[in-house]
């Protein structure tokens, strides 16, 4: 149901920079990954407590 560009078209308009949801699903596969590493790094500080 929808536009499934629909997001990648806001983040253009948004930017001014060309994306396509390869690009989009890229920058979240990142953000994914990071939130994912500082939450091992937090769980591994209070080990080392």
């Amino acid at each position: 149901m929808g536009d499934p560009t629909l997001e990648s078209r806001v983040v253009s308009a948004v930017t001014g920079r060309d994306m396509d949801e390869a690009g989009l699903n890229g920058i979240g596969e990142r953000v994914f990954n990071l939130v994912r590493a500082i939450h091992l790094r937090e769980v591994h500080k209070g080990e080392s407590v």
